[in-house]
């Protein structure tokens, strides 16, 4: 995960290295002392039609992201924040 990802293509094909794809990802904050909630999210992603290609935590114990719709998956993310924060 980049901040500045054309300019990272551009030094990772400079090396040979073939970039196939880009995606904006969903940072999500989760509640940890609160039960299922990884389960509740996806849940909240999959009711509104938006799939899951790939996530993962990073070492500040939020979960990335990446999904085949990033503007409806953005809102279920804006919406789990207004809930639980």
């Amino acid at each position: 995960m980049v901040e500045e990802a054309e300019r990272a293509k551009e030094v990772l094909e400079q090396v040979h290295i073939r970039v196939v794809n880009i995606n904006d990802v969903v940072i999500q904050k989760l509640r940890q002392d609160v039960p299922g909630q990884l389960g509740l999210f996806c849940r909240r992603l999959a009711n509104a039609g938006v799939n899951i290609l790939t996530q993962y935590s990073d070492h500040a114990n939020q979960l990335i992201v990446v999904v085949d719709d990033y503007e409806k998956a953005k809102q279920v993310s804006v919406a789990w924040m207004q809930e639980w924060w």
